[in-house]
């Protein structure tokens, strides 16, 4: 039996706190990536820095999904792939 579907305020809550958890992977991995290439600037290696983040924000949502279907913020709102 198919369980109904999540009201769009609940969905769009969820997603305002996945921003926030996203955010705070950004900063870890941009922080990582400025110490190992000792980077002064934003724009040094700039495309290296977006493909490391597109990685790193891939496997974030890659290992919570593997791992049960749920991000940290869905599994708050009780909301499930």
């Amino acid at each position: 039996m198919l369980k109904p579907s999540a009201l769009l305020k609940r969905r769009l809550v969820c997603m305002l706190y996945e921003a926030m958890l996203v955010f705070g992977v950004v900063f870890i991995a941009g922080w990582v990536f400025d110490t190992l290439t000792q980077s002064r600037h934003a724009l040094t290696l700039r495309h290296t820095r977006q493909f490391w983040l597109f990685i790193v924000i891939g496997a974030y949502f890659l290992y919570c999904w593997m791992r049960g279907g749920q991000t940290l913020a869905m599994k708050t709102w009780h909301i499930k792939l």
